[in-house]
């Protein structure tokens, strides 16, 4: 997915779109930020630096993964590629989703912290763990920004922090890099924008991955609250760029590298009965790690190859040879699937890091 980063593609295209709204008489922020970019790219070859939005999945448009419950650690809900919790919290509960936010943020969809309580001390965390593939041209600075709403009652401040994976790819121990010095205030039931430029980041930090993270600061106990974010971007550069939304299909397949589900189907061709059964799958996307595997079969709530001709399942479903391109998925068959049964499978590869 590096190759989207690393051309002039979507630069282009921000400027062609934009440019368009400014002959029909709309002359946007966005022309003439990406129309500069495009210009520098021409003139010197750089790496569009002020125009790079290092952040996957900002829109909130792909929503692939299974909800998640909100504890103190974090966790990764049904919006692809977004971490969130409650730092130093206790007394934790609540749903990590997605909401809709029809004229609010640019896609109209919003990362959801649903029906949320924590006991006071606690703090709201949102955040992305941008890998090294790009984060690696961020050494020096980036500007972030993010879209906020709240139903706390009462306005509620909030930052942001910037974290370096001190293993490249490897986000289990961070080193902090800063903490805006400016908190913004964030009034109750509308979104308001936040903000913060990081510098002195080091090469060494940029090529091991930055984790970005939006957060409330500590304060009285919540219950029964929500938290929503959305337009979450990340510039390379002192620039507040815009929110562009990438093709929705490119936007998918960057998700994918880390994380997909399926529907697979295979045919039983050669045994049947109690032998074993195999399906060879390979991936919609190349992951960006071997992945971790789990099977799950909606039809008899197990985790099982079915045979959904004969209503039957399959027993002891594994996989093996798995790559970041494809696996084998295998079981004991049922002693009463026969030659020409339909088997199916359904997994989740998860690369997250």
């Amino acid at each position: 997915m590096g190759s989207f980063r690393n051309s002039t593609v979507d630069a282009i295209a921000r400027a062609a779109v934009a440019l368009k709204a400014a002959i029909a008489g709309s002359a946007s922020q966005e022309f003439s930020v990406a129309a500069a970019a495009v210009q520098t790219q021409a003139v010197s070859g750089s790496q569009l630096k002020d125009s790079l939005d290092i952040i996957t999945n900002g829109c909130m448009r792909t929503n692939s993964r299974p909800t998640a419950t909100l504890t103190s650690a974090g966790q990764y809900g049904s919006v692809d590629r977004f971490v969130a919790s409650i730092g130093s919290g206790t007394g934790v509960s609540g749903t990590i989703t997605r909401t809709t936010s029809v004229g609010s943020t640019k896609s109209g969809y919003a990362l959801l912290i649903s029906a949320a309580s924590w006991d006071a001390g606690g703090a709201v965390i949102v955040g992305q763990r941008i890998t090294s593939q790009h984060s690696s041209e961020a050494a020096g600075t980036i500007t972030v920004a993010a879209k906020v709403y709240h139903d706390f009652g009462s306005a509620h401040n909030f930052c942001f922090s910037l974290y370096a994976a001190d293993v490249k790819d490897v986000f289990t121990a961070t080193t902090q890099i800063g903490t805006s010095s400016s908190t913004v205030s964030c009034s109750s039931g509308t979104y308001t924008e936040v903000t913060a430029t990081f510098t002195g980041i080091s090469s060494a930090q940029a090529a091991n991955g930055l984790f970005v993270q939006l957060q409330g600061t500590s304060g009285a106990a919540v219950s029964n609250k929500n938290v929503a974010v959305g337009d979450f971007r990340c510039a390379v550069g002192s620039l507040n760029i815009p929110m562009s939304l990438r093709p929705k299909v490119v936007n998918r397949l960057m998700c994918e590298e880390m994380y997909e589900t399926s529907f697979v189907e295979g045919t039983v061709a050669v045994t049947a009965g109690a032998t074993t059964q195999r399906i060879p799958i390979r991936f919609k996307t190349a992951k960006f790690k071997i992945p971790t595997i789990i099977f799950y079969n909606p039809a008899a709530t197990n985790a099982e190859m079915r045979d959904i001709t004969g209503a039957l399942d399959g027993s002891s479903t594994g996989s093996s040879q798995i790559s970041t391109l494809c696996m084998q998925v295998s079981c004991v068959g049922n002693a009463g699937t026969t030659i020409g049964n339909k088997l199916i499978v359904n997994y989740s590869a998860d690369s997250e890091v």
